[in-house]
């Protein structure tokens, strides 16, 4: 936003020791601390500088520091990370699509237990035919695809920077396991036209999730 950016890149005047100002963004600058006196984001720091000792507060530095902080916690809530450094905003919509992933990922692998499990001579015969054309590489890919996802989902709800490459391999694996239907001729046979729509809206989700990752890696979301 411009009115954001110019509240950053404004050079702040120098403030004397006493003096009390309202700044237009709502900060009070006093004795040369800056806060926000809304009471959300407390921003109080003094400048320990000689310059500030000697009535007179000019170090640039620290108050342009303060300002970004406090312009930063108008956009969101900001913590610090497990190494005491200050972590970058989170929007809420991430913290909803990370959610779905979990749960996208959770289905898939209750539906591959049920798949595994399931006695083929209980199943149609159109589907018995698929599942004895099924080689056991499908299977293993269907595996990955599941169960790293789910991993992968769990990092990316907990902001790791792993989930990038493992949410990868996840989306691969969901390339090899449909893409054996193309590839091995007698499953090919047996399965039915209007049975490709939902491996296909299986790939475009996966695809998603692994972009959704990476964009919150390039955001600066994932430590």
């Amino acid at each position: 936003m411009i009115g954001e950016q110019n509240f950053l890149e404004r050079e702040p005047a120098p403030v004397k020791r006493g003096e009390q100002r309202l700044e237009p963004e709502g900060v009070l600058v006093e004795n040369g601390k800056l806060r926000d006196d809304g009471g959300r984001y407390q921003v109080n720091a003094l400048c320990a500088t000689p310059a500030c000792k000697n009535n007179g507060c000019n170090s640039k530095v620290v108050l342009r520091g303060l300002r970004a902080q406090f312009a930063r916690g108008l956009q969101g809530d900001f913590g610090m990370d497990e190494q005491g450094r200050e972590s970058i905003a989170v929007p809420g919509w991430f913290w909803a699509a990370a959610g779905l992933a979990l749960l996208f990922e959770a289905f898939g692998c209750v539906m591959y237990l049920m798949q595994v499990t399931t006695d083929p001579n209980s199943l149609p015969i159109d589907q018995r035919a698929m599942w004895s054309a099924t080689p056991p590489w499908i299977v293993g890919a269907y595996a990955v695809a599941v169960w790293v996802g789910l991993i992968g989902a769990v990092l990316l709800l907990m902001r790791r920077r792993l989930a990038v490459p493992v949410l990868l391999v996840s989306l691969v694996a969901v390339l090899i396991q449909f893409g054996g239907v193309m590839l091995v001729p007698a499953l090919r046979q047996v399965t039915p036209e209007d049975a490709y729509t939902l491996p296909i809206a299986i790939i475009i989700a996966c695809y998603g999730i692994f972009m959704l990752s990476r964009l919150a890696d390039r955001r600066g979301w994932l430590r």
